[in-house]
This record gives C-alpha cells, sequence and structure tokens, in this order.
C-alpha cells in the first residue's frame, strides 16, 4: 500500500497481534504511533511486519514494541555492534529475524543472556541459531538447553557471569554442547553440578591434556574430573572444591584424602558407585555432606574427618547409611556424637 502514510491505534486498543508482513513494503509508511508502539497486550508481531516501510528504514535506535512494565517486543536490531549484544532483560519476545544483517565479522558474534529470560526457547533458539553467532555469555545456575530448547551446534565458546554470591553451575549445564571449545569459569563459582560439561570438546580437551589425572576448572580450581590411574589419591592444597560427578562411578579408587585441602562441601553422590573406594577423608574446613555422597561404596568403607569442632558442620539425612566407620579425632569424640546421634554405633575416635 502506497497510500499508507501513518499507523495508530485508539485509546484503550485491545490489538494483541499483528501479523507476518502486515505493513510490508508500506513504501511510504512514515509514522508508527506512540500508543502502538507503547501498547500493553501486544504479545506477539509477525516476521516482516514493519519491513521496507520509510518508518523502519529511517531507524536510528533499536526497534521495540510495548513498555517497560509489560516486557517489550524486539522487533530489529539498529545500532552498530561489534561483538557481543546483551539481551535486555525485559525483552519479552524476539520477532524473527530481529538480527538479520547485523551478525558476523566486525558486527554481533556473541549474546550475552539474562538471569532469567522471558523470551521463549522457541524464539531464543531461533536467534542464536544464527552460524555467525557462535558465542554465548550466562548465568551457570540453569542448564542453557533449558533456555534455548536444544542443543546449538553454531556456539563454540561459553562464557559464565559471576554473581555476587556463592556460585553454582547446574547439573548438566552445557552436557551434550559437543562443538564448544572454550568455556570461561569466574573464580567465584563453589560448586559444579554433575554432568555440567559432559559431552563438550571443551572438557574431552581438557580429559586429554591431564597428565596428573586431575580435570579442573582453572580459575575456582575445582576438580571436575579424577582420570587418573592411581587408586590412592591424595588431592593438592590447592583445590577449592570438587564437582558432583568427580569420582562418582570410579570403580577403581580405593581411598581419597582430601584434609590437605580447601573444599568446604562434599556434593550429593559425589562418590556414589565408588565400589572400590574404602575410606575418604575430609579437610578440616569440611561444612557440607550432600545427600547419597557414598552410596554403593566397598564394604567396609570409612570416612574420617579430621576438624575438631564439628559445629559448622550440617549432613544429608542417611547420608551415612552405606558407612561402616566414621573416624573422628579422639577429643573431638562427643562432639560427634552429639552431631551424629543417629549414627553412635558408627563413630571411632582416633
Amino acid at each position: 500500500n502506497t497510500f499508507l502514510t501513518q499507523v495508530e491505534v485508539e485509546e484503550g486498543s485491545l490489538l494483541n497481534s499483528i501479523g507476518e508482513n502486515a505493513f510490508k513494503d508500506c513504501l511510504n509508511l512514515t509514522t508508527v504511533g506512540s500508543r502502538l508502539r507503547t501498547l500493553s497486550n501486544l504479545t506477539n508481531i509477525g516476521a516482516g511486519a514493519f519491513d521496507g516501510t520509510a518508518w523502519l528504514n529511517s531507524a536510528s535506535q533499536d526497534v521495540t514494541f510495548g513498555n517497560e512494565t509489560a516486557g517489550y517486543i524486539f522487533y530489529k536490531k539498529v545500532t552498530p555492534l561489534d561483538g557481543t549484544w546483551n539481551l535486555p532483560d525485559n525483552v519479552k519476545s524476539i520477532v524473527e529475524g530481529a538480527l538479520e544483517g547485523m551478525t558476523g565479522s566486525g558486527k554481533i558474534t556473541g549474546i550475552t543472556l539474562p538471569k532469567a529470560p522471558l523470551v521463549s526457547p522457541a524464539e531464543l533458539s531461533d536467534m542464536l541459531s544464527d552460524p555467525l553467532i557462535t558465542s554465548l555469555t550466562v548465568y551457570g545456575d540453569t542448564p542453557i538447553s533449558d533456555m534455548t530448547g536444544g542443543v546449538l551446534e553454531n556456539i563454540k565458546s561459553v562464557e559464565i557471569i559471576a554473581l555476587a554470591e556463592a556460585d553454582s553451575i547446574a547439573d548438566g549445564f552445557i552436557k551434550g554442547w559437543s562443538n564448544v571449545s572454550a568455556v570461561t569459569i569466574p573464580s567465584t563459582v563453589k560448586r559444579i553440578g554433575a554432568g555440567a560439561f559432559d559431552g563438550t570438546a571443551w572438557l574431552e580437551a581438557r580429559i586429554s591434556q591431564a597428565t596428573t589425572g586431575y580435570v579442573l576448572a582453572s580459575a575456582p580450581s575445582i576438580l571436575i574430573r579424577y582420570v587418573g590411574s592411581s587408586a590412592s589419591v591424595t588431592l593438592p592444597g590447592y583445590f577449592k572444591g570438587i564437582a558432583a560427578d568427580a569420582f562418582a562411578g570410579n570403580g577403581n579408587i580405593t581411598a581419597v584424602d582430601l584434609s590437605g585441602t580447601k573444599v568446604t562441601e562434599i556434593p550429593g553422590g559425589a562418590f556414589k558407585n565408588c565400589t572400590s573406594l574404602t575410606e575418604v577423608r575430609l579437610p578440616a574446613g569440611i561444612v557440607s555432606i550432600g545427600a547419597g555422597a557414598f552410596d554403593n561404596t566397598a564394604e567396609g568403607f570409612a570416612v574420617a574427618f579430621t576438624a575438631t569442632d564439628p559445629s559448622s558442620l550440617t549432613v544429608a539425612s542417611g547420608v551415612f547409611d552405606s558407612v561402616s566407620e566414621i573416624r573422628v579425632p579422639a577429643e573431638a569424640t562427643e562432639k560427634y556424637r552429639e552431631l551424629l546421634p543417629e549414627n553412635l554405633d558408627k563413630i571411632v575416635g582416633v
């Protein structure tokens, strides 16, 4: 329609959708009214709805519809950018083709996602599947596949955003993202969930390079996986944590000594199905032990505590069900008996 010059809605309009190509190639459309631009009930705009209009062609800022309270529909990226684009946390929908012509060398090559994206997995996947987008910057507490609806083969690099509080990386965080070869983990991370990096090129490379047997996240010094051949393992003092499945399922190890490390938490299932494991020696700074940490270990399995003051220790219910002996410093025997009244018959002062 070459006669249409402006589009607006009446006050209180109930319009909630604009179809695909609705105003496409309306060459003389120069004005889209402010009431339409800020309409609260507008939830959908189809691809190409305003493409080819004079209004869109003259835009100097990114084009959105909606408002701060209701959230925004992101229609078109207009402002040039070289590097990573931060998806605003108040964007509730991204129109197909919103980044068309804005990605690639010298343009957008990466996306930073907000902590809790309002955009649907389908729309995120559509935007992030652009082969010219190769990196993601995200928070680590939610598996990326939950946000995108699946693995994106074009993503090669993932950077995890640091939080002010104690950080965790979720179980299965980028599990199966086979083309991810670079991962940046902030030093604030204290916990890495089970299978967080399984199946990635990054983890496979670290495993192949682990000449000491320790696969670690270097910045926070967390053991991601033990792949060594030694049955008796003594972790060096620089380790601050162990991932939820760092040892789980390892049928070769017989003893693990963490007493010289800075590890403070034993994740749930940490030593589960270590069928030859007879002893784990814990550091003095241990403050929590998760559910099932020692399930299905060897007959006669023992946990050795080194802390003389266990008052800060919390343990999951039933965590010592598979443990035959709880070894504690002799001078602290009564303190452990008070702390672990359900396991009095297993506590031994040494």
